[in-house]
Protein backbone atom coordinates (compact mmCIF):
# COMPACT_ATOMS: atom_id res chain seq x y z
CA UNK A 1 0.00 0.00 0.00
CA UNK A 2 1.26 3.76 -0.97
CA UNK A 3 1.45 5.95 1.85
CA UNK A 4 -1.85 8.21 1.44
CA UNK A 5 -3.64 4.80 0.51
CA UNK A 6 -2.80 3.46 4.36
CA UNK A 7 -3.76 6.41 5.86
CA UNK A 8 -7.37 5.71 4.25
CA UNK A 9 -7.00 2.14 5.18
CA UNK A 10 -5.90 3.43 8.69
CA UNK A 11 -9.04 5.97 8.93
CA UNK A 12 -11.48 3.71 7.77
CA UNK A 13 -10.41 1.16 10.67
CA UNK A 14 -10.88 4.06 13.18
CA UNK A 15 -14.30 4.65 11.22
CA UNK A 16 -15.14 0.90 11.41
CA UNK A 17 -14.56 0.56 15.29
CA UNK A 18 -16.46 3.98 16.08
CA UNK A 19 -19.45 2.46 14.81
CA UNK A 20 -19.38 -1.11 16.30
CA UNK A 21 -19.22 1.07 19.32
CA UNK A 22 -21.67 2.89 19.09
CA UNK A 23 -23.96 0.18 17.89
CA UNK A 24 -22.80 -1.63 20.65
CA UNK A 25 -24.20 1.40 23.05
CA UNK A 26 -27.59 1.62 21.26
CA UNK A 27 -27.54 -2.49 21.12
CA UNK A 28 -26.80 -2.80 24.96
CA UNK A 29 -28.96 0.45 25.90
CA UNK A 30 -32.28 -1.05 23.98
CA UNK A 31 -31.62 -4.61 26.18
CA UNK A 32 -31.40 -2.70 29.04
CA UNK A 33 -27.80 -4.68 30.05
CA UNK A 34 -26.95 -2.23 32.60
CA UNK A 35 -30.57 -3.39 34.56
CA UNK A 36 -29.20 -7.18 34.33
CA UNK A 37 -25.41 -6.94 35.33
CA UNK A 38 -23.41 -4.06 37.13
CA UNK A 39 -21.60 -1.39 34.97
CA UNK A 40 -19.85 0.04 38.34
CA UNK A 41 -16.95 -0.77 36.63
CA UNK A 42 -17.43 1.26 33.33
CA UNK A 43 -18.79 4.25 35.33
CA UNK A 44 -15.60 4.71 37.59
CA UNK A 45 -13.58 4.73 34.12
CA UNK A 46 -15.47 7.98 32.99
CA UNK A 47 -14.67 9.55 36.72
CA UNK A 48 -11.78 11.31 35.11
CA UNK A 49 -11.68 14.30 33.28
CA UNK A 50 -13.21 14.68 29.49
CA UNK A 51 -9.05 15.45 28.21
CA UNK A 52 -8.13 12.62 30.35
CA UNK A 53 -10.08 10.45 28.51
CA UNK A 54 -9.60 11.10 25.57
CA UNK A 55 -5.50 10.87 26.29
CA UNK A 56 -6.13 7.86 28.03
CA UNK A 57 -9.02 5.81 27.08
CA UNK A 58 -8.61 6.94 23.02
CA UNK A 59 -5.11 6.49 22.93
CA UNK A 60 -2.97 4.65 25.66
CA UNK A 61 -5.08 1.83 26.63
CA UNK A 62 -5.35 0.74 22.75
CA UNK A 63 -1.51 0.84 22.18
CA UNK A 64 -0.79 -1.09 25.78
CA UNK A 65 -3.92 -3.60 25.10
CA UNK A 66 -3.39 -4.22 21.48
CA UNK A 67 0.85 -4.62 22.71
CA UNK A 68 -0.59 -7.23 25.19
CA UNK A 69 -2.97 -9.01 23.92
CA UNK A 70 -2.46 -8.97 20.53
CA UNK A 71 1.07 -8.86 19.87
CA UNK A 72 2.40 -10.47 23.24
CA UNK A 73 0.01 -13.03 24.59
CA UNK A 74 -1.42 -14.41 21.21
CA UNK A 75 2.45 -14.95 19.80
CA UNK A 76 3.19 -16.76 22.72
CA UNK A 77 -0.17 -18.94 22.50
CA UNK A 78 0.51 -19.34 18.87
CA UNK A 79 3.97 -21.13 19.53
CA UNK A 80 1.97 -23.97 21.60
CA UNK A 81 -1.49 -23.61 20.18
CA UNK A 82 -3.24 -23.46 16.42
CA UNK A 83 -3.79 -20.01 15.34
CA UNK A 84 -7.77 -19.83 15.62
CA UNK A 85 -7.46 -21.22 19.37
CA UNK A 86 -4.69 -18.67 20.28
CA UNK A 87 -6.98 -15.85 18.86
CA UNK A 88 -10.33 -17.67 21.19
CA UNK A 89 -7.72 -17.80 24.41
CA UNK A 90 -6.34 -14.20 23.81
CA UNK A 91 -9.97 -12.28 23.15
CA UNK A 92 -11.28 -14.46 26.13
CA UNK A 93 -8.35 -12.64 28.06
CA UNK A 94 -8.78 -9.20 26.94
CA UNK A 95 -12.77 -9.23 27.42
CA UNK A 96 -12.41 -10.35 31.14
CA UNK A 97 -9.35 -7.77 31.16
CA UNK A 98 -12.32 -5.55 31.26
CA UNK A 99 -13.61 -6.16 34.30
CA UNK A 100 -17.38 -6.28 33.56
CA UNK A 101 -19.79 -8.42 31.92
CA UNK A 102 -21.29 -5.87 29.75
CA UNK A 103 -17.85 -4.96 28.64
CA UNK A 104 -16.58 -8.36 28.61
CA UNK A 105 -19.48 -9.30 25.83
CA UNK A 106 -18.19 -6.00 23.84
CA UNK A 107 -14.82 -7.01 24.07
CA UNK A 108 -14.71 -10.66 23.34
CA UNK A 109 -15.87 -10.27 19.51
CA UNK A 110 -14.03 -6.99 19.18
CA UNK A 111 -10.68 -8.49 20.52
CA UNK A 112 -11.33 -11.90 17.98
CA UNK A 113 -11.80 -8.73 14.99
CA UNK A 114 -8.33 -6.80 15.93
CA UNK A 115 -6.49 -10.10 16.02
CA UNK A 116 -8.27 -10.73 13.03
CA UNK A 117 -7.01 -6.97 11.43
CA UNK A 118 -3.47 -8.25 13.01
CA UNK A 119 -2.90 -11.06 11.24
CA UNK A 120 -4.22 -9.51 7.77
CA UNK A 121 -2.78 -6.60 7.33
CA UNK A 122 0.81 -8.14 9.53
CA UNK A 123 0.59 -4.44 11.60
CA UNK A 124 -0.38 -3.68 14.76
CA UNK A 125 -1.29 -0.25 13.67
CA UNK A 126 -4.24 -1.74 12.28
CA UNK A 127 -5.72 -3.17 15.27
CA UNK A 128 -4.72 0.14 17.09
CA UNK A 129 -6.67 2.21 14.32
CA UNK A 130 -9.80 0.22 15.28
CA UNK A 131 -9.42 -0.13 18.95
CA UNK A 132 -8.47 3.64 19.16
CA UNK A 133 -11.93 4.38 17.04
CA UNK A 134 -13.83 2.29 19.12
CA UNK A 135 -12.60 3.80 22.31
CA UNK A 136 -12.82 7.61 21.24
CA UNK A 137 -16.63 6.77 20.30
CA UNK A 138 -17.57 5.87 23.52
CA UNK A 139 -15.54 8.45 24.92
CA UNK A 140 -17.49 10.96 22.95
CA UNK A 141 -20.78 9.20 23.29
CA UNK A 142 -20.21 8.89 27.25
CA UNK A 143 -19.96 13.10 27.34
CA UNK A 144 -22.70 13.72 24.46
CA UNK A 145 -25.45 11.48 26.15
CA UNK A 146 -24.14 11.28 29.98
CA UNK A 147 -22.42 14.72 30.05
CA UNK A 148 -18.80 12.90 30.46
Amino acid sequence: MTGNRRWIHYLKLLFLGAVLSLAWGVFSTVLHLDRYFSDEALRSLFSISFPGQIVLYGFVSPVVEEVLFRQLLYTLLKKVLPSRTSAIIASAVFALWHGNLIQALYAFPMGLLFQYLLDRDKTLISPVCCHCGANLAAVFAQAAFFGG
